[in-house]
């Protein structure tokens, strides 16, 4: 078994301690994930809303449930799996607007909630954008 100090530092976070922390890294976060495709390596929805809820967020169930907290100044963070958005041009755009209304600005992989719960810490930065989008929603605006 190699030193905990050594996973520490590889992964960013102490196992022992982000579990036993009751912090909530998604305190006053709305929480707003787009349809994720059965054919994706990620959780399912009821599960995804799991963790966004135990970690003090709040679950947005539709687009349009985001779009009015956005309006009322609420945070809110939007998550989606890049195969939903390759596929779905309208979904994209949706998605591109939303997360353009908030501080992170683009919509983030899921990833990004799992890694925010075990390091308690929330980090929308590049590495977790969701790759394509821009164009994606560029195209999707041109259609209408």
């Amino acid at each position: 078994m190699m030193p905990r100090c050594w996973r520490v530092r590889r992964y960013g976070f102490n196992m022992v301690s982000s579990l036993g922390s009751s912090a909530k890294v998604l305190s006053g976060l709305h929480v707003f994930v787009a349809p994720v495709p059965a054919t994706a390596k990620v959780p399912p929805s009821a599960e995804l809303k799991l963790i966004v809820e135990s970690a003090g967020g709040k679950w947005l169930a539709s687009a349009t449930a985001a779009a009015k907290a956005a309006k009322g100044k609420a945070r809110v963070l939007v998550v989606a799996v890049p195969e939903a958005l390759a596929g779905d041009g309208a979904l994209a755009a949706t998605c591109a607007e939303l997360a353009a209304s908030v501080p992170a600005g683009r919509p983030v992989n899921p990833s990004c909630l799992f890694d925010a719960v075990m390091r308690k810490h929330l980090d929308t930065g590049p590495s977790y954008h969701v790759a394509g989008l821009a164009v994606a929603a560029g195209q999707a605006k041109r259609k209408r």
